[in-house]
């Protein structure tokens, strides 16, 4: 179907030529922007490095200290705070960038494994990477909805965009390096021209369909799209629409000695040449030149069957043109030109979503694993990382000093700001849900499936007392603010009250056919409330166990809170609406913006609420319908007993914020080891000296970016570190 759209208005025009309706996808073409165009989904920001300001997205020091020739710096860790999210060899062979949940990417020596350069590059997780044809450029996309330049040999960012309509998810340059493809969360499709950062094209997918893995095939004429249901081939200089494959692609690579193009899908990896015909099973001809077989069916040389399970990265050898795929919890395994399996790399049960050969095809990165192809062994990793925290989570001492790190499944770490010792409690706790008492002295913990709960003497961590009583998992746990009884929501769609003390159920509430996501008290502890699974919201009496008030929402909710003096309460919910109710249960207003699905939701006071949609937290007025957006990523800040301190956790570190001007205070860093330093805004920190073989300091001046060693540093530009400035937590509290 060929539909054509009008002039939509100077001066800004839009021409719509064309929109293909197939089965599960639709796509509309769009192109011919003015500049200045309102739907242009980039828009220049600016880029870091300034005198005086931060040297880029999610810096540790946020205000450095100036200093004779130097634009900007920050210090930060020489090893990834946390997962490799993704690594690719340069071009060259030289070079290996990785990518981290702690937003920055590092460039390592390919060979000897050493650091080379660390770029502060996003707030939040690095979610792809890409290297230009000729190894000059490095692209990279975070899922703070940013996408950077970057020039390998300086360090230095050429330009700096933000993607308003959602988070990039796959790049891929075109062979002339002056070009690159990418696609985004928001379902966008777009060939960007980079001396300009102009479209020159924009494919726009069906609602709920989103992008997976783009790739551009070696001479540039075709742009291979892989979606949910089925993959495309987009013809690069009509953006037309050439083939649709039924396949349901997860990754995309074309060969390179080839027109072939391999897509991995769940079980099975498929190989797909244009213009080539086939016949179907009755011998008739087809345009359809793949031929797609699930995991149970017979295997042929253009279709090579796994074991059922989803498959995550493919890749072929520059070199060689060997083809190397991994699924999850399965072999690497590579294949010759002729679609041939070859060997096998590593012991069964390797999960490895990216794949990467080196430029002579001697070396592939497989997840976190460099592995010699030629002798079969592991040589390497991608990278380095410290684990740290698998999650941390953040609570307020009733004293307004303490926070609680979780680091792996089994142990839980407690940490003060101002340094303080640990405490390990040695159960497994899996994902569940964890709180600290209002006093800090005790923890509950979900205890595993079963819906068993733990509660601990945070100074006798060995010993607990199990309430039991829940027939599936437990998702939410609040305590009373008085610490006397706990609340808990389960899958079995029940709701708990418990004495907390003695460790006996008080009341069973029924929440409904679906289960209850979220629970808060009341202020006073008279009052519970809970609610998610269905739309409705429930008030409980907690004294006698009765229903008060059901709410009826237009979506489910995800967080509930009450006001510091219980007269009012909100809700945040999927749709990213928050609804303000009065304590009969009336609803008074309701107001939303273009964001996700609301992931926090507190008050600061009675007529402020604080909300977060997991990248912006938002201090909503008075009035409650307008507000005031403060950028902390991880947007999932908790405000201190007095309201004045915001505590918003990240990858390895705590960031603390004065709530009502959204200034930063300090970063309070996790070191390898157990060891913590505290950062201020201008870059002193404080903490052991010995954490000091951790750090590094990245530097941007006028001829780029490096990396130096703290003494390097101090030599080069005459930095004092003065631990004396940074201030103690207390202190900021009682201002």
């Amino acid at each position: 179907m060929i539909a054509t759209c009008a002039d939509i208005g100077a001066p800004r025009r839009m021409y719509c030529i064309r929109r293909i309706s197939l089965a599960s996808l639709a796509i509309v073409l769009c192109f011919g922007w003015s500049a200045g165009a309102e739907e242009l989904p980039f828009r220049h920001a600016s880029i870091p490095g300034s005198p005086g300001g931060e040297i880029g997205p999610g810096a540790l020091v946020s205000e450095p200290t100036r200093l004779k020739g130097v634009k900007a710096w920050t210090i930060e860790t020489r090893d990834h705070r946390g997962p490799i999210t993704i690594a690719k060899f340069a071009p060259d062979g030289k070079i290996l960038a990785t990518g981290g949940q702690d937003g920055t990417v590092r460039l390592w020596d390919a060979r000897s494994g050493q650091l080379q350069r660390v770029l502060p590059a996003h707030r939040g997780r690095v979610r792809a990477i890409a290297f230009s044809p000729d190894g000059s450029l490095l692209a990279s996309a975070g899922s703070d909805g940013g996408l950077r330049f970057w020039h390998v040999a300086t360090g230095q960012s050429s330009v700096v965009t933000n993607f308003r309509k959602g988070a990039v998810n796959s790049l891929a340059f075109m062979p002339d390096g002056k070009r690159i493809v990418l696609s985004a969360d928001s379902g966008h499709v777009t060939l960007w021209r980079l001396r300009d950062l102009k479209p020159e094209w924009t494919l726009t997918t069906a609602a709920g369909s989103i992008p997976r893995d783009v790739a551009v095939s070696p001479d540039g004429k075709m742009v291979a799209l892989a979606m949910p249901g089925g993959s495309y081939i987009i013809d690069a200089k009509t953006h037309g629409i050439v083939h649709k494959i039924r396949s349901n692609s997860r990754a995309l690579a074309w060969s390179p000695f080839s027109r072939d193009l391999a897509l991995q899908s769940p079980g099975t990896l498929s190989f797909f040449e244009p213009g080539r015909k086939r016949t179907d099973r009755r011998g008739k001809q087809t345009a359809e030149n793949l031929k797609h077989f699930g995991p149970r069916e017979k295997r042929t040389d253009h279709s090579v069957s796994g074991d059922g399970r989803s498959s995550s990265a493919v890749d072929w050898s520059p070199a060689t043109g060997l083809l190397a795929s991994c699924g999850t919890e399965d072999e690497i395994r590579v294949y010759d030109t002729d679609h041939k399996l070859v060997y096998k790399l590593g012991p069964p049960g390797i999960s490895a979503p990216w794949l990467s050969w080196s430029s002579d095809g001697r070396r592939l990165i497989a997840g976190d694993d460099i592995w010699d192809t030629n002798t079969g062994k592991r040589v390497g990793s991608a990278g380095r990382s410290y684990g740290g925290a698998r999650r941390q989570i953040v609570q307020w001492h009733k004293d307004g000093e303490a926070m609680l790190w979780r680091d792996s499944g089994k142990d839980l770490l407690w940490v003060t700001f101002d340094g303080g010792g640990t405490s390990k409690a040695a159960i497994d706790q899996g994902h569940g849900p964890i709180r600290m008492s209002p006093d800090g002295e005790r923890l509950a913990t979900s205890a595993g499936p079963r819906g068993d709960i733990l509660l601990q003497d945070r100074k006798k961590m060995g010993e607990a007392i199990r309430l039991s009583g829940h027939k599936l998992a437990v998702i939410a746990l609040r305590w009373s603010g008085d610490g006397t009884r706990l609340a808990s929501a389960s899958y079995d769609t029940t709701v708990r009250v418990w004495d907390a003390k003695r460790g006996g159920v008080q009341h069973v509430l029924s929440a409904g056919p679906l289960a209850p996501t979220c629970l808060d008290w009341s202020k006073d502890d008279e009052k519970l409330v809970s609610g998610g699974g269905d739309h409705d919201i429930r008030v409980w009496d907690a004294t006698t166990g009765k229903r008060l008030h059901t709410l009826k929402a237009d979506s489910p909710a995800s967080h509930v809170s009450w006001s510091p003096t219980g007269k009012l309460l909100a809700s945040g919910h999927l749709d990213g609406s928050i609804v303000i109710w009065d304590a009969a249960g009336k609803q008074l207003r309701q107001f939303r913006e273009d964001v996700g699905k609301i992931v926090d939701l507190q008050w600061d006071d009675d007529e402020t609420v604080v909300s977060s949609d997991g990248r912006t937290l938002r201090f909503w007025t008075s009035e409650l319908d307008t507000h005031r957006a403060m950028q902390v990523l991880p947007a999932r800040g908790v405000l201190s007993p007095n309201r004045r301190v915001l505590a918003a956790p990240g990858p390895q570190i705590m960031t603390l914020w004065r709530a009502r001007f959204g200034q930063p205070i300090q970063v309070l860093l996790a070191l390898p080891g157990g060891d913590h330093v505290t950062i201020d805004p201008n870059g002193h920190w404080r903490g052991d000296p010995q954490s000091a073989k951790h750090l590094v300091y990245v530097v941007a001046t006028s001829d780029g970016q490096e990396t130096l060693t703290p003494a390097q540093f101090s030599k080069k530009y005459g930095w004092k570190n003065d631990p004396a400035r940074v201030r103690s937590i207390k202190w900021e509290l009682a201002q």
